[in-house]
């Protein structure tokens, strides 16, 4: 949890295959937790949201709440399925799932040394569809949520280097001269160098434009009160200017947005 970037990731380092696992039934878990979920519905604990494009200052925020004392989980594996496997899955067990799989985290942490009496806890999703967003801020109403972009030929240029250390490879290159590609994009991204480079920054379109309507949306239904609605969207080149005075000031008013400290 402190130490790994993704606890999705970091759990590989600790579990070996054929590893046995506990299994537990959503409605057993909802039992065991239920002052947890009390505590969080009600927002005598405090849960945050920090949803993001991806490569843009999200994890260095998971940092700093972290060290704030905060229970913060980035991208833990549950909350991955939740986002990438709903396929058009009932909200209400969506909503459901997610108020037990954040009741029984915030449950164990506190076992934890450090984390001991712990009221603050930070989900850190991974850059995805928005499908939770309404979930989350229903099964959580006193909850917050921050949203952390960066620019979209930055964010592209990131993950491809991530992906293809090499370059793209030909075959991928010639697949998008030749019109051909696993998945579609944006028409209008037709001059970019290749599908990968396409499929990027589709999803970052689908991300930012996806997300600066859902809140218009939240907004003009629910007022600027509503957690979706009032949320704060932080720029990653602000987040992490030289300017250190700038820096501390959006790093000030992200925690005071979140309730780490005063405003």
């Amino acid at each position: 949890w402190r130490d790994e970037a993704f606890i999705d990731r970091g759990l590989r380092k600790h579990l070996a295959l054929d590893a046995e696992v506990a299994v537990a039934s959503l409605a057993s878990v909802e039992d065991a937790v239920k002052a947890a979920r009390r505590n969080l519905a009600s927002g005598a604990w405090r849960v945050s949201f920090i949803w993001n494009t991806g490569r843009c200052g999200s994890t260095l925020l998971h940092r700093a709440t972290t060290n704030l004392g905060a229970v913060s989980l980035s991208e833990p594996h549950w909350l991955d399925q939740l986002m990438y496997g709903h396929g058009g899955a009932d909200p209400a067990k969506l909503r459901r799932a997610l108020a037990a799989c954040v009741a029984a985290e915030a449950t164990v942490a506190r076992l934890q040394g450090g984390w001991r009496g712990a009221t603050q806890f930070f989900l850190n999703p991974k850059a995805g569809p928005h499908a939770l967003v309404p979930e989350a801020a229903a099964a959580f109403p006193t909850s917050t949520h921050v949203y952390v972009y960066r620019a979209c030929e930055q964010v592209v240029q990131s993950f491809a280097g991530l992906k293809f250390g090499g370059g793209i490879p030909a075959p991928l290159r010639l697949m998008w001269l030749l019109g051909r590609g696993p998945l579609p994009t944006r028409p209008e991204l037709k001059g970019v160098s290749s599908w990968p480079v396409a499929f990027l920054a589709t999803r970052w379109v689908e991300s930012v434009a996806g997300w600066a309507d859902l809140v218009a949306a939240r907004r003009a239904a629910h007022g600027p009160g509503d957690p979706v609605g009032g949320a704060l969207n932080v720029r990653f080149d602000e987040f992490t200017s030289e300017d250190l005075a700038l820096r501390a000031a959006v790093l000030r008013e992200v925690l005071a947005h979140v309730g780490l400290v005063a405003a």
